[in-house]
This record gives C-alpha cells, sequence and structure tokens, in this order.
C-alpha cells in the first residue's frame, strides 16, 4: 500500500500509521555494519494460485509499503498484448490488482485481482518495490507466468490488528486498523464489524485502504479504563464472496488523564528554506505522540505525490520519503488548521499553523495584505487566529472534483491583520475562516465563520473580487470581513415498526417551526430538502440558506413513505425534537451554532400533534441569491480543506 502526500492533504496510508502492526520502512544502515546495501531486490517466481490470485516471491525480504503497493504489479494477458499496438496493452488486458499482503515471512506477497484471470499465458512487470534497505526496482522485473482458471475459494483471514488482543492502556482516541489477508467486499466488512464498550456501540467513521486495511476512527473519545470489543462477523466477505469466519477480540483503556494539546515543533525543511533539494524527504516534528489518521487534514500544496513515511518509535515525528521528486522552482506550503492534528487521547492542536519553503533561489515577491474584521456579537468577533487562504480561481465559479489550488496562506494576528507572501504575479481570490462552533475542527458546513474579498452580507454584496499582483508588488488594503451564521444541526433516526424493513429507502425532511406546531395546522417558516435515512441521517439547517433570524423554534421531521415530498400524516412517520417526552425548543443567538438536535420519527399511530401541513416556503429573490452565494462560498471553503483518500 502507499503513502501520499497530495494537494492539499496528507493521505496517511499504512506506514503512516503508527497504530497499524505491519510495520513502515526501515533504516538503510546494514546491520552488520558492512559495506552498504545498493542491490535491489529481484523476483523469485510469480505463479497464479487460483483465478483471482498471484504470488510473488522476492529474493530478500521486501519494504512493505512499496511491496504492498497494487500499483507496483502489472499484469498482462500475454496472448493480447502480443497482438496489440498500444503500450503496455489495449484497455481490458491488464489485470488489475486490487490489493497486495506482504506474508509474515518478509518475501512473498499474494495479490487480489479485481476480475479472474484464464489459464493462459501472462506477463508481468514489477516496479517500485524496496527492500529493508531502500533499493527499489527502478529498471521493472519482468517475465511471464502461467495464468489459472480455477475458483478462489478461500476465505480471507484477519492477518493483524490494533489494538492488540488483551492489549491495556490504549489510548482513548486510538484508530482500530484491521488487516485482512487479501481485498474485501468493502459493503460486507462495514456491515459486519460491531465495536462496543461502557454498555453501548461506539460510533466510528469507517475507512479503508487499498481494500484490504480498514480503519474505525471514534468519533467520540472512549471512556477510559474500559474493555472493548471489536468484532467482525461472518457477513464479511473477499471480493469473490468467500466468507470470513467471525473473528473477535478486546482491549481496554488507559486510566490516564491528557488534555495537553499538541504542537508542531519543528520541520525540514524549515520555515522560509530556499534552495532545498529536490531529493528533500518532508520531516515533522510534533511534541507528542499523535493519532496519524488526523495527517488527513493538513493541507499541502502543490502536490508532492506519493511515498514513504517512517515513523519514529514514539509515534511523534514522521519522515516522508516521496517516490518522485519535488518540482524545480516550486513553493510548498503546508497548512495546518486548528483542531487538524490529535494526539492519542483527542486533544486537537489550539492553533492554525504553517510553514513553507522553495526549490527555487528565492520566493516570488509578490504580497496580498489586509484586515479581517469580526462578526460583531458571534464567536467571530476577534478575527485573530482566523486562517487567510489565497487561491487563484473564481470561488464562485469553479466547477471540477479536485480541490482548488492554495498559493499562499496566513494566520490573522492581532486586530486580524493578515501578509500573505511568496505570491507570484496574477489574479487571486482571498477567502478567510475561524473555528467558532467550539468543536476544535474547521467546518464551514457546521457554524464556522468564512469570509471572502467582496462579500459583505450585510450590505446585501454578495459577489466576490479578485486581486491583481504585477511585478512582484504588494497590494495591501485588502480588507473584508468574517460571516459568523448560526445552524440547527442533529440527526434524524426511525423509531417505528411498520417500516421496520424498509425505512432506509425513503427521504426524510426537516422542518423549522416558529410557533407550537403540535396544536395543529402549523406551516414551517423553512427546513430541508429530502435527503435519504438510509444514506446520511445527518441534517443541517443554516442561517442563510433559511434566512433564520435570532429566536426560539421547534423542530421535526417526516418521513415521505409516499415519495410525493408532502407529509401526510395518516401514513408518513414523524416526530420532533423531544426532552424527556415533553416538546423541546432550540434558542439560536447571533451565531450561535445548536447541535444534537436529534429527532426520532415514530409511525403514524404513535405519534400525535404533527402539524397537517408541511410545506416550505421558498425564500424571495434576495434572500434567495444571498443563499445561493452562501453555499458555493461555504462549498467552495470546504472544497480548499477536502481531505480525500
Amino acid at each position: 500500500m502507499k503513502s501520499t502526500l497530495q494537494v492539499l492533504t496528507i493521505i496517511a496510508a499504512t506506514c503512516l500509521f503508527a497504530l497499524a502492526p505491519w510495520g513502515c520502512s526501515d533504516s538503510d544502515s546494514p546491520a552488520d555494519g558492512g559495506d552498504p546495501d545498493t542491490t535491489p531486490p529481484g523476483v523469485v517466481s510469480v505463479t497464479a494460485l487460483d483465478a483471482t490470485h498471484i504470488e510473488v516471491v522476492y529474493d530478500e525480504k521486501v519494504e512493505e509499503t512499496s511491496a504492498e503497493d497494487g500499483d507496483n504489479y502489472l499484469f498482462i494477458d500475454a496472448s493480447t498484448a502480443a497482438n496489440s499496438s498500444e503500450a503496455p496493452a489495449a484497455t481490458g488486458d491488464t489485470l488489475h490488482v486490487a490489493s497486495a499482503v506482504l506474508d509474515n515471512d518478509g518475501v512473498t506477497v499474494t495479490t487480489t485481482l479485481w476480475s479472474s484471470m484464464n489459464a493462459a499465458p501472462y506477463d508481468y512487470t514489477i516496479t517500485g518495490v524496496k527492500d529493508l534497505s531502500g533499493n527499489p526496482i527502478t529498471d521493472g522485473a519482468s517475465g511471464s507466468f502461467t495464468g489459472s482458471a480455477a475458483p478462489d475459494e478461500t476465505p480471507p483471514v484477519v492477518v493483524s490488528h490494533v489494538p492488540a488482543a488483551g492489549a491495556t492502556g490504549v489510548p482513548v482516541g486510538q484508530t482500530v486498523a484491521i488487516e485482512f489477508s487479501e481485498a474485501m467486499d468493502y459493503n460486507s466488512v462495514a456491515g459486519a464489524v460491531t465495536w462496543t464498550g461502557g454498555g453501548s456501540d461506539v460510533s466510528y467513521d469507517f475507512d479503508a485502504d487499498e481494500s484490504h486495511i480498514y480503519y474505525l476512527q471514534p468519533q467520540e473519545i472512549l471512556q477510559r479504563s474500559t474493555m472493548y470489543t471489536v468484532t467482525i462477523g461472518n457477513g464479511a466477505t473477499d471480493i469473490a464472496g468467500n466468507h470470513l469466519t467471525e473473528t473477535s477480540w478486546t482491549f481496554r483503556t488507559t486510566s490516564a488523564v491528557d488534555n495537553t494539546s499538541p504542537t508542531l515543533v519543528s520541520t525540514t525543511p524549515a520555515d522560509g528554506a530556499t534552495n532545498v533539494p529536490v531529493s528533500t524527504n518532508i520531516r515533522l516534528e510534533f511534541s507528542e505522540a499523535i493519532n496519524q489518521s488526523s495527517l488527513d487534514n493538513i493541507i499541502v500544496t502543490p502536490e508532492i505525490g506519493d511515498g514513504v513515511g517512517t515513523w519514529s518509535s514514539d509515534g511523534s515525528t514522521i519522515t516522508f520519503d516521496p517516490a518522485l521528486d519535488l518540482e524545480d522552482d516550486t513553493q510548498y506550503v503546508f497548512l495546518f488548521p486548528q483542531g487538524s492534528i490529535t494526539d492519542l487521547a483527542g486533544n486537537g492542536m489550539d492553533e492554525s499553523v504553517s510553514f513553507r519553503f522553495t526549490t527555487g533561489a528565492n520566493f516570488p515577491a509578490g504580497r496580498i495584505a489586509g484586515q479581517l474584521s469580526g462578526d460583531a456579537g458571534t464567536a467571530a468577533a476577534n478575527p485573530a487566529g482566523a486562517i487567510v487562504l489565497i487561491s487563484s480561481v473564481f470561488i464562485f465559479d469553479y466547477e471540477e472534483e479536485s480541490a482548488p489550488p492554495i498559493e499562499g496562506t496566513d494566520i490573522a494576528g492581532t486586530n486580524g491583520v493578515y501578509n500573505v507572501t511568496g505570491l507570484a504575479d496574477g489574479m487571486y481570490w482571498p477567502v478567510a475562516l475561524k473555528e467558532t462552533n467550539g468543536d476544535g475542527r474547521l467546518e464551514p458546513d457546521l457554524g464556522d465563520a468564512v469570509g471572502a474579498y467582496g462579500v459583505d452580507f450585510d450590505t446585501g454584496d454578495t459577489s466576490a473580487d479578485s486581486v491583481v499582483i504585477a511585478g512582484g508588488a504588494l497590494v495591501g488594503g485588502i480588507d473584508f470581513p468574517l460571516i459568523d451564521p448560526s445552524v440547527i444541526a442533529g440527526e434524524v433516526s426511525y423509531g417505528g415498526s411498520a417500516y421496520a424493513d424498509t425505512w432506509w429507502q425513503y427521504d426524510f425532511h426537516v422542518g423549522i417551526f416558529d410557533e407550537d406546531p403540535s396544536g395543529g395546522d402549523i406551516e414551517p417558516i423553512t427546513g430541508t430538502e429530502g435527503a435519504s435515512l438510509g444514506n446520511d441521517p445527518e441534517y443541517v439547517v443554516h442561517q442563510f440558506d433559511a434566512n433564520l433570524t435570532p429566536g426560539t423554534y421547534y423542530v421535526g421531521s417526516y418521513l415521505d413513505v409516499n415519495r410525493n415530498s408532502t407529509y401526510d400524516p395518516a401514513v408518513d412517520p414523524a416526530g420532533f425534537y423531544m426532552d424527556g417526552g415533553s416538546l423541546a425548543t432550540v434558542t439560536i443567538a447571533n451565531g450561535s451554532d445548536v447541535f444534537d438536535v436529534d429527532i426520532e420519527i415514530l409511525d403514524p399511530a404513535l405519534f400525535s400533534g404533527a402539524p397537517s401541513g408541511w410545506h416550505i416556503p421558498a425564500l424571495d429573490g434576495e434572500n434567495a441569491a444571498r443563499a445561493e452565494q452562501w453555499r458555493l462560498l461555504r462549498e467552495h471553503i470546504d472544497r480548499l480543506l477536502a481531505a480525500r483518500r
């Protein structure tokens, strides 16, 4: 598998996880103190085990990250390749690798294919795999083997996992990492995993890497001194449909209390370094062991690419060796947003930091400077600490799926003053954001403050303005306000029985009421469009999207089982935000955010008092335009911060 420093984010793959049991790259120094090893590994054999598995054996132990990178293996139907004018082969001739797993012997790799091969001749080419001294196969190890049509009847097994069975003193922010013997069916694994402890289920984010390694990141800090159990049921299958034998293990969390936030201690290259060699490795040292999965949240631009990450024994320092050299005469910018890096107790960085270096002789001379103004009466009233991002694309007209580039950044100081340096001549669009909802993370979609040069919702100006740098000049006076809208957010669940087998198929709608809706025919003043309850039960109502003003509201939801986008009391399950069995209210002040407004939807026969109507009014022209610009601004900043695996 591979580690990646990618545009705007470090993709933390297996070797970047100190919590992963299967290791990282080793030292380049020879163990016996003799001459350094400069010979790359050789391939002893390539053998088809069945129609979907190919075994590769090397002549020495290989470094795991490169050995488990499926992109390093190319298998081609030799009969087709011989008749093909394309290079290396026409579409469909290649056997695409779903996963590659290194055996405990250190020399045997079993690859799993996405599709079956035939009992026919195949060619192979293997590149990029390194030995334990770091010598890669650069010219490609090539040869032939005979394929197999034998069906895959080998069930998958769990090769290793973190925490280990019976582990004690496990950090309360620990990610569970699971490695299987081969590529697995993602949905089957997701549905087969349970994680329990302290008398309840653990809520976690589920992710995968290279199809055979899966991660469970707890959404909340685990309880201290508590036994936890992870179980993978026999519903988990490999991609051929073979079932795993149920596997389960337990571990106990630590009793220690840690409230200290991690900090970035040093970097290599250093901040402001020039003439950095293109072969340089990136080294990040933190004040303590960190949760390496949180490296997903670092913003890096431009793209650095795949490589190998090596962690220090104490888990506080990573050295990243890019697979390709850095670009010549290029500035690289690293940004660590507030809360982006967390330690193993779940504490996030309490402030944003950044650093930059260049492989050129100096940085571009252009600068953009100005002052942010806070949003009075909100958590963004003081703009100090806000992040200013300079992008070279128009923020309201960017349709590519990839994240927009970040050309420069700065952290606003006292009174919101900022100064972004190192900008080449060109046209730019400045934006800013500040953590204000109290969760320690930068999430514009959940009510954090944002702003863009030229945009001022208080005056009705929703058009972003550009800044042009020419002749390496300083462009000052680029002042703009932060906007800190209120949000109401929560989760909807179905607690009835009439639709117990089909509830996940239907959309749910959320309505915001400014009057007690239980007394009759009361319409919501705003709400959300329908969303699939089975795909994502969470909802967010934004102030600007919904034209909410400070006040007290009731929140309800219904399940649209007849799919007519209208609440029908006789058939549609519904519910309200409740507190102890009584109808509850939600109060928002200027810029405040209210979370965990959770709603349980009940069957019509069990729920009474729902309003007979449920028609969410459309915004008028001016408010609709403002809502659209707010949505575009929020989505643009979300893309700038996007962490993609």
